[in-house]
């Protein structure tokens, strides 16, 4: 199954970069970044049904965090934040649409998490679109923070 995968990035690893042209070497840069987001929502529905069907307690692990560390490698901080996105897009179909298709990164994606706290979960719902739009159309993150901490505040206003 990741054998493909595996191809791909050992044919990426063995490229000649400084025989690429400047601006192939920025579209290189550009391309895998996307597709590290991409890449990022696939990790984050394998991981979530992982979690879900409860597969990492099949060894008698205590949690899935603990798990996933111990046979990655990860931190247990990381491991930690990998399931949280994990679950919290499960939660959250716009969002986890444009991860996939490249249209958002990790980091925006992790701060529309970061806003979706329970309560205001059926706020984000309703406006999950909308947020995944202008998030979209912003190139800073100081705008796209700006855009979210005024959602945050209308929507704590109306609770």
């Amino acid at each position: 199954m990741l054998t493909h995968l595996d191809a791909a990035i050992d044919a990426l690893h063995a490229l000649d970069l400084d025989g690429l042209s400047d601006p192939l070497l920025h579209d290189l840069v550009v391309g895998l970044e996307t597709r590290c987001s991409r890449l990022a929502a696939v990790r984050a529905g394998v991981v979530a049904r992982w979690d879900g069907r409860g597969v990492w307690s099949d060894d008698g692990s205590k949690s899935a965090a603990a798990r996933l560390a111990r046979d990655t490698g990860l931190s247990r901080a990381h491991a930690h934040a990998v399931l949280r996105r994990a679950r919290r897009l499960a939660t959250m179909p716009l969002v986890a649409a444009a991860l996939t298709d490249g249209t958002l990164s990790g980091d925006v994606v992790d701060l529309l998490i970061a806003v979706n706290v329970p309560r205001r979960k059926e706020l984000f719902a309703r406006d999950e679109r909308v947020l995944v739009t202008a998030c979209a159309d912003q190139d800073d993150e100081t705008s796209i923070r700006h855009i979210l901490d005024r959602w945050a505040q209308a929507a704590d206003d109306d609770l």
